[in-house]
């Protein structure tokens, strides 16, 4: 009789997944309304953002044309990220939230997001707007960082042994993740412009 060795997952990462098509028409109205906010590309044909400055405690939320859009989707991403933290086991009864970075995206074919995390902040997440076909997935990266077994080829890939999950997004969804997590989106061809608002949310009270 051959003995079976039981494995038991202690930890885990959940990545938050919401549907919001409603929103899609007021979130391209605010693309369109800012399309002169954008920083030119970098020459190594990265991403190209409205972000102008990335640090805890201070928005560039208030550089948009219309707050009144603005404000309509930072009330859905803060619903969401509620229902995230409910779905994880968090009392949520009486806790408030804010989106304090709001800021725009569009991606060309063969460009790239490099591996990052967003520090000081409790939640992080995008709301893709438009997503051509074969624009890419989203990637995370295992949060532990350590392959004590990375001399073994993989036979199978499992919660234990991934260093990476990635995801592919569709227009109107959103994903959202403690703020901590690595990720970052890989380069591929692909005809169109991929757009998405990136956010990052802060608990302001429990």
């Amino acid at each position: 009789m051959v003995n079976q060795m039981d494995i038991n997952c202690i930890f885990a990462t959940g990545i938050g997944k919401a549907k919001a098509p409603e929103k899609l028409d007021i979130a391209r109205k605010i693309f369109e309304e800012n399309k002169d906010s954008f920083n030119k590309p970098s020459p190594d044909n990265s991403i190209c953002t409205t972000l102008k400055e990335y640090h805890a405690g201070k928005s560039d939320i208030d550089l948009y044309v219309n707050m009144q859009d603005v404000d309509i989707i930072k009330r859905v991403i803060e619903k969401h990220a509620l229902d995230y933290l409910t779905s994880c086991g968090y009392e949520t009864s009486k806790t408030t939230l804010e989106v304090v970075n709001f800021w725009l995206n569009k991606m060309e074919s063969n460009s790239f997001h490099p591996k990052h995390l967003h520090y000081g902040f409790n939640l992080s997440g995008t709301y893709y707007v438009d997503v051509p076909k074969d624009s890419g997935k989203i990637e995370f990266y295992n949060p532990e960082n350590i392959t004590p077994c990375g001399v073994l080829k993989v036979k199978e890939y499992t919660l234990f042994n991934s260093k990476s999950w990635s995801f592919l997004p569709e227009e109107g969804d959103i994903l959202i993740w403690p703020s901590t997590l690595q990720h970052g989106v890989p380069p591929v061809e692909f005809k169109g412009i991929r757009r998405s608002i990136a956010f990052d949310i802060l608990i302001t009270g429990n």
